[in-house]
């Protein structure tokens, strides 16, 4: 990480704690009660009261819009790389499976070569496959009449 991110990140933080408090702190719009402070004209005075809301109000509002256009920059200045860099991994490994999906496959073939030339008849084992998959498929036959 960056020195700029981390002090962009702290920066969020504060703000974020900042507007938690400042709403908080707000007075509601019924019975002019806050919600931490609780009625806020009998410490302040009505007078006082309204004007220290309406700073609230103001400041909030302020710190939201700067809040918000914070995380965009943070969001804009990160480090890419490290995601560009995951996903050229991610593609390699998929050409990895592909290139040993593709090997196990000659190997089969390999195999089989190996038998022919070793003169073993592989024809004989496949015959006798096809041959039982239809003495198979006969009984299955006979059983739904």
């Amino acid at each position: 990480m960056e020195p700029v991110q981390i002090v962009f990140g702290i920066i969020l933080l504060i703000f974020a704690v900042f507007l938690t408090v400042a709403v908080l702190m707000q007075s509601g719009k019924s019975h002019s009660l806050g919600t931490i402070s609780g009625s806020a004209e009998t410490f302040f005075g009505k007078t006082k009261a309204k004007t220290i809301d309406r700073m609230l109000n103001k400041l909030t509002t302020i710190v939201a819009i700067c809040f918000a256009l914070l995380v965009i920059i943070v969001f804009v200045i990160q480090d890419d790389n490290d995601l560009a860099a995951l996903y050229e991994e991610y593609l390699k490994s998929l050409q990895t499976e592909t290139t040993e999906e593709t090997a196990e496959a000659s190997e089969t073939t390999t195999a089989e070569e190996a038998l022919t030339e070793a003169g073993v008849d592989t024809s004989a084992s496949e015959n006798e496959a096809a041959e039982g998959e239809t003495a198979a498929a006969e009984a299955t036959a006979e059983e739904g009449q």
